[in-house]
C-alpha cells in the first residue's frame, strides 16, 4: 500500500478522512468507491439518454467506475471522505497517471452493451470524442493537471458540501505540491 494515505477533515463538525488510494492498495475498498458513484450518478437526469432501464442506472455508472479501476489499478486515483464512503472522486494527475490509448483492456473489463442504449452509442463516442480532445488541448495549452474522472456524494449525504469539499481538497493538493507524496497525514 505504498500510495494509500489519510487526510484528516471536518465535514459538519466531525472529524473524518479522505483516503487517497489505488484499486490495487485496497480492491474492497475500491469496490465501495465504485459502488458509492454508481449510487451518486444513479439519480443523473440524462441517464435515460444512455441506459433504458431506470432500475440500471446505479449498475451502469457503477460498471463505469469500475472499468476505470480496471484500467488504472496502481494511479493513486481514488479520494474516499468518510465511511462507505459517503462521497468519492476518482481524479488522478493528467498525464501521469493517463492509460495509454494503445493499451490493451485488460481482463475483467464489464460489457456494457446489454444495459445500454444501442442507438446512443455514437452520440456517447462522438461526447467522449470531444471531451479527450479538450483534455488534451488543455494539457498542451497550460501543462500536467488534475483530472477529475468522477465526483458523488451518497443520496443521503448530498447537500451537506462533501462534492464541493472533495473538490476543493483535489485542486488545493495537486496545486500544493502533495499529489505524489506517500504515508503523509496532513490536518487540514
Amino acid at each position: 500500500m505504498s500510495d494509500s494515505r489519510s487526510i484528516a477533515v471536518t465535514v459538519d463538525d466531525v472529524a473524518t478522512t479522505i483516503r487517497i488510494f489505488s484499486a490495487a492498495d485496497d480492491p474492497r475498498a475500491a469496490a465501495a468507491c465504485a459502488e458509492t458513484i454508481g449510487e451518486g450518478f444513479a439519480v443523473d437526469p440524462n441517464n435515460h439518454f444512455f441506459c433504458a432501464d431506470p432500475s440500471l442506472y446505479a449498475t451502469c455508472w457503477r460498471a463505469i467506475a469500475s472499468n476505470a479501476l480496471l484500467r488504472s489499478p496502481s494511479a493513486p486515483m481514488l479520494h474516499a471522505l468518510g465511511q462507505q464512503p459517503a462521497a468519492v472522486a476518482f481524479a488522478y494527475s493528467y498525464p501521469e497517471h493517463k492509460v495509454p490509448d494503445d493499451a490493451p483492456e485488460p481482463p475483467g473489463i464489464i460489457d456494457m452493451s446489454a444495459i445500454s442504449r444501442a442507438e446512443t452509442a455514437p452520440v456517447l463516442m462522438e461526447l467522449l470524442a470531444y471531451l479527450l480532445a479538450k483534455r488534451d488541448e488543455f494539457h498542451e495549452a497550460r501543462g500536467p493537471f488534475e483530472y477529475v474522472a468522477f465526483l458523488a456524494a451518497r443520496p443521503e449525504w448530498r447537500g451537506k458540501g462533501l462534492g464541493s469539499q472533495l473538490l476543493r481538497f483535489v485542486t488545493d493538493n495537486f496545486f500544493e505540491g502533495v499529489q505524489g507524496t506517500t504515508g503523509r497525514e496532513v490536518s487540514r
